[in-house]
């Protein structure tokens, strides 16, 4: 039954008089099995885990991990090679630890254990009856009559260790006739006659063909091979040819031939088909024969040069206008889209992003943000406007002399927003409003002061500028003099300048020419007393000296908040 669980494996003792190393490290028999691309060996030696683990490091592997009852079998074949008393007394280091501090857990297959290659993967277990608790260093002995795991101390020697040796591939046995015998060495240290499978660097040797070959390969089949060109004994597994292998005659030495048409490689072994108008063609990338002769091909996105041979790159997105959505790049063969700003590719199509949606972009914009192509852009709530300082931030706005003040509709007696340069009127408690202060009253200006909304601007007299501070006029000729208080753009006085010319006479007036001229200079005079009266009265009840105080050292108006509180005036006239 073990036999057929592991077909195509082979176990091997014998004595090992061919190795150098001393008699400490190794005794003169062990064992290996190999299973596929996996090698196991049995060293007899006693060695702590630690020694054990460097010498299958030091061999090419590592202390044999033990994840499959394949593995169990192997260890039992090699056991019984040594006999029932010895297999049932031994104990041989196997690759399973448990670090220090880490203490042991039943309720896992491994109990916390793990792999020297680092790792608990195993589909197979077979501890000893054990029922306490015990926390590393530990290392793992298996032996005894029914093979089990035993947790033992890690500086115990053991009787021998397992080591294990993985490869992509493996040789088959050198096929000879059954009457010779062939000794094999694996690169492991092991001897033996009857392996199935071989790992590479393993020598074969025929002793009375004087014969020696080594199984050489990387890949997943090496295969056997010698340091000389031309076959060898053809008893041999047929001289190593890949046709057939011809006897020499009165000495001459063995050769191999090749079938008709094919012709014999350089090693004087292998066989190739003839050669093809393809075989020394000069094509760059690609070669299609035919009728005895070739044509040069390119790969996509590249196309023949006018040699015929040679290929060069195509500029897809000039071949193709319109290729991308967006951006074309060329490529080494091909080409790259690519997406405008705002866009992004979504199964090879630009999309537009919704910067609305982006946190950041969100924080930005003070009210609303209104997504665009490519863009988006911040939008202010009725009544306010965007802030030119301040992208994204929105102010307070009024585009008259009087309009509703900003309060919260659900707070009692909260406080009120107007705009700067505006005063809250107390007098309208429920639904107060701003009214636009009247900054020329504190006369600001050495000029003349033109009240605006929220506001106000000074002027000056023809041939004088306003100066730095924007309140003070000075002579255009003393101001270049002096280098300095002039702007560098200077505004002039905005009022129109004397007549050069006479004015005509005034014209003759009749008795109902002149009561009608008097009719018109008493309806102006009541008009301007009554604009008095309104001035006054409203300089008295909104005017706040803090407000003129500030807005007289500004240069124009700024729309930003001001929070006023609604309550009474002072006895300064002040909010």
């Amino acid at each position: 039954m073990l036999l057929l669980v592991i077909s195509g494996v082979f176990f091997s003792s014998l004595q090992q008089p061919g190795l150098s190393a001393p008699t400490a490290d190794y005794e003169p028999q062990n064992g290996a099995v190999c299973i596929e691309k996996d090698c196991y060996s049995l060293f007899w030696a006693q060695k702590r885990f630690q020694g054990a683990s460097k010498m299958c490091e030091k061999l090419g592997g590592h202390l044999m991990t033990v994840r499959s009852t394949v593995a169990a079998d192997a260890i039992a074949l090699m056991l019984q090679a040594h006999g029932a008393q010895l297999r049932h007394t031994a104990n041989l280091w196997i690759g399973l630890q448990l670090a220090p501090g880490d203490c042991s857990e039943a309720s896992k297959k491994l109990r916390g254990f793990y792999w020297v290659t680092g790792d608990e993967d195993t589909d197979y277990s077979h501890w000893q009856p054990w029922n306490k608790t015990a926390c590393g260093p530990l290392c793992v002995t298996v032996g005894g009559e029914q093979g089990g795991w035993q947790e033992e101390d890690c500086t115990v020697k053991a009787a021998g260790f397992l080591c294990e040796f993985a490869y992509n591939g493996t040789c088959s046995p050198l096929s000879v006739a059954p009457a010779e015998t062939v000794l094999y060495t694996a690169p492991f240290r092991i001897e033996g006659r009857d392996f199935l499978a071989l790992p590479p660097g393993t020598r074969a040797a025929v002793p009375a063909l004087g014969l020696e070959l080594v199984c050489v390969g990387e890949g997943e089949h090496p295969n056997w091979s010698w340091d000389r060109p031309g076959a060898w004994d053809c008893r041999a597994e047929a001289g190593g040819c890949q046709g057939e292998c011809q006897v020499g005659y009165a000495g001459s030495p063995p050769r191999c031939s090749c079938a008709a048409g094919e012709r014999l490689g350089a090693d004087g072994r292998s066989c190739s088909p003839p050669p093809g108008p393809c075989d020394t063609s000069p094509c760059q990338h690609l070669c299609v024969p035919h009728a005895g002769r070739f044509t040069c091909m390119c790969h996509e996105g590249f196309e023949l040069a006018g040699d015929g041979r040679t290929c060069r790159d195509v500029d897809d997105c000039a071949l193709t206008p319109g290729v991308c959505e967006h951006r074309c790049t060329n490529t080494e063969g091909s080409f790259a889209c690519a997406c405008f700003e705002g866009y992004e590719m979504v199964d090879g199509k630009c999309e537009d992003i919704d910067e609305c949606f982006d946190p950041a972009v969100e924080m930005t914009c003070q009210h609303e943000c209104v997504n665009e192509p490519g863009a988006y852009r911040c939008e202010c709530h009725a009544r306010y406007r965007p802030d030119p300082l301040q992208p994204g931030q929105c102010r307070f706005f009024c585009d008259g002399s009087v309009c509703p003040a900003e309060c919260s509709p659900h707070v009692a007696n909260a406080e009120c927003l107007c705009p700067e340069g505006y005063v809250l009127d107390d007098d309208e408690r429920e639904n107060p409003d701003c009214v636009d202060i009247d900054e020329c009253d504190a006369r600001p200006c050495d000029g003349e002061c033109v009240n605006l909304l929220g506001s106000y601007r000074c002027l000056c007299p023809a041939g004088q500028l306003l100066q730095a501070d924007q309140s003070s006029c000075r002579a255009e000729e003393a101001a270049g003099e002096e280098g300095s208080g002039a702007t560098d753009s200077p505004e002039r006085a905005t009022r129109a300048p004397p007549p050069t010319t006479a004015a005509p006479p005034p014209p003759k007036l009749d008795s109902f020419g002149i009561g009608i001229l008097l009719g018109v200079v008493v309806g102006i005079v009541s008009m301007v007393f009554f604009i008095v009266l309104v001035h006054c009265y409203l300089k008295r009840h909104y005017a706040a000296r803090t407000a003129l105080d500030y807005k007289c050292q500004s240069r124009e108006k700024e729309v930003v908040l001001q929070r006023v509180s609604a309550g009474p005036m002072n006895s300064n006239g002040g909010t």
